[in-house]
């Protein structure tokens, strides 16, 4: 057998299994996974224009979805650029040196380079629209986000963490439901 076909052979015996696993044929499967362990909370992550989500929430009462109106409607929650936050900061503390610097982003048509607090690898796939429509709150995966000055990972996204809430939700636990399998 050449290199080539030994290398198909063994390809299509790895998808075969997986597509087992993923009939239910292995129900196991899922739990076989080693967990990583992951440092929480993690630091807090430093954002080009200060920001508190409690200030936000309370004094603006602005709900999550308000913001992050992506979540709605796609995969990511999308992070609002500065012309969304000029809405109401065009007249609210425009004397505040983190208003003028939204401006000045706004006049200049950049996007603000927020720094991400969760990410998920690429090999993962994770649809805000989905989990909300399944009945996830944003303070299951993010914490108590709209009690914060400044945001610093808080809940595990790892493989455990995230299987544990598929079962305990009786959501889809087999690889393909998460993983584009062969990447």
């Amino acid at each position: 057998m050449t290199p080539r076909a030994t290398l198909a052979a063994g390809l299509l015996a790895a998808l075969s299994l997986s597509v087992a696993a993923a009939r239910g044929a292995h129900p196991q499967a899922a739990s076989r996974y080693v967990p990583r362990e992951e440092p929480l909370p993690g630091p807090e992550v430093r954002q080009p224009v200060a920001f508190s989500h409690r200030v936000h929430a309370a004094a603006a009462k602005l709900e999550c979805l308000d913001c992050h109106e992506g979540a709605t409607r796609g995969d990511a929650a999308t992070i609002p650029q500065a012309e969304a936050c000029l809405v109401c900061h065009a007249s609210l503390r425009t004397e505040s040196p983190e208003v003028a610097k939204l401006v000045a982003a706004a006049a200049r048509g950049e996007r603000l380079p927020w720094a991400r607090v969760y990410q998920v690898p690429d090999f993962v796939f994770f649809g805000h629209r989905e989990h909300l429509a399944a009945g996830a709150r944003c303070a299951e995966c993010h914490g108590s986000v709209e009690t914060r000055d400044a945001l610093r990972k808080e809940i595990s996204t790892s493989m455990t963490a995230c299987l544990e809430c598929h079962r305990r939700r009786q959501a889809p636990v087999h690889c393909a439901a998460c993983h584009v399998l062969g990447h």
